[in-house]
């Protein structure tokens, strides 16, 4: 977070988003620190960082979040770029607990792909965008061979366009 924090306050046009691992016993005061050096998010990749986003331990860090109107950004659904990938912990329904403490949440990739429970990630998390104000979805991954037919199918849903990013 430090480098590269300094490297992106050299140039105008770049931003620095900042990760941090609420399993850290310091991660409350590294996300104060990354606050203060400018991080305008927090991202993780959940099924590769040991993070299950529904750990109600994680509270207070979600309450600090809220209070610094830090978003996090966070990859939803199946993680194929690793070898080995607890892909349960990208389940979009664990998000409940963060978008419930006021946490603003982006979920990359609207989960396209893999399934919790028996039920398509994407189909999971439908409704939760609805239902949740503080959601968005980032679509940036939604244009690749392997995601062909979700932008198409997620325009088609109402209420979901609104809550669409483009980040990357």
């Amino acid at each position: 977070n430090d480098y590269v924090a300094s490297q992106t306050a050299r140039y105008d046009n770049l931003l620095f988003g900042a990760s941090v691992n609420p399993n850290r016993k310091d991660a409350l005061q590294r996300l104060q620190q990354v606050k203060a050096q400018g991080a305008l998010l927090i991202k993780w990749i959940p099924s590769i960082m040991n993070i299950d986003p529904s750990d109600p331990a994680y509270i207070p860090f979600y309450q600090l979040m809220a209070k610094l109107n830090i978003p996090l950004l966070t990859h939803t659904g199946m993680e194929k770029s690793f070898a080995n990938a607890r892909d349960e912990l990208a389940d979009p329904m664990r998000l409940k607990l963060p978008l419930e403490q006021g946490v603003t949440v982006i979920a990359a990739h609207i989960a396209t792909t893999g399934e919790n429970e028996g039920q398509d990630n994407f189909e999971r998390i439908l409704p939760m965008i609805r239902k949740y104000p503080n959601l968005y979805v980032d679509i940036s991954s939604l244009t690749q061979v392997n995601k062909l037919g979700y932008l198409a199918r997620a325009l088609k849903e109402k209420g979901i366009k609104e809550k669409m990013i483009y980040g990357s």
